[in-house]
């Protein structure tokens, strides 16, 4: 949270401002020991696990997002479908581990729905290599990435000189995830515009969360 950290990221420094989603964690990956995509969930992450592609997990959350998101728009004449695994080789990376982090969010997931009717998923980073071992994409690269696989991302906010104002600004109001303000929004996240580490923190990304957001009333959630 950035008020735990005021001092990481410097008055003037180029940063990345994306909406924060309240949704849930996930993780959509490739790995040269496995022949099937890698499906994770933030509390599996921890423990190395992941989903597994049967029966039993038609419904699940996690591999339904998957399969909705880790495709081209069949409306696109030039490509057909292809799973991230395709997708992978297809850009020459099979000998490099890739993960593609980011949120699910829309009805069952959380008590925001951004006016969605299934739940779906938007990245947030890139990261390339074994865990531990490798690194995030700058913006810049995560975008293109995105882009060429055609893997919908948080919407960008703001690009530019980090400022309290600035940060406050765009901290509260409406979601645009839908185009439709369809509710308050959860807050931001502030990446820096090219990645860096803090000797204390690692990889500086901090969040802004809104107090509206926080003093919001009904039957709110805060699901992991």
């Amino acid at each position: 949270n950035w008020k735990k950290w005021p001092d990481i990221i410097q008055e003037g420094e180029e940063v990345i401002f994306t909406e924060k989603l309240h949704g849930t964690w996930a993780c959509f990956g490739y790995h040269p020991d496995h022949t099937v995509p890698i499906v994770t969930s933030k509390g599996l992450s921890e423990k190395g696990l992941a989903f597994k592609f049967n029966d039993a997990n038609e419904n699940n959350l996690y591999i339904k997002a998957f399969k909705a998101t880790a495709e081209y728009n069949p409306e696109d004449p030039v490509h057909g479908k292809e799973d991230i695994v395709t997708m992978h080789r297809r850009l020459g990376l099979s000998l490099t581990p890739f993960y593609i982090l980011g949120e699910i969010y829309g009805p069952g997931v959380q008590d925001l729905t951004y006016g969605e009717t299934t739940p779906k998923f938007r990245a947030f980073a890139v990261y390339m290599g074994n865990p531990g071992y490798g690194n995030y994409l700058d913006y810049d690269l995560f975008t293109l990435l995105c882009e060429t696989l055609n893997i919908p991302m948080v919407p960008l906010l703001y690009k530019g000189p980090f400022s309290y104002d600035v940060m406050m600004e765009h901290t509260d109001g409406k979601e645009v995830v839908s185009g439709k303000e369809a509710c308050i929004r959860e807050g931001i996240v502030i990446n820096t515009e090219e990645e860096r580490r803090d000797p204390l923190l690692g990889r500086v990304i901090l969040k802004s969360v809104s107090d509206k957001y926080l003093t919001r009333k009904g039957n709110t959630t805060e699901f992991n």
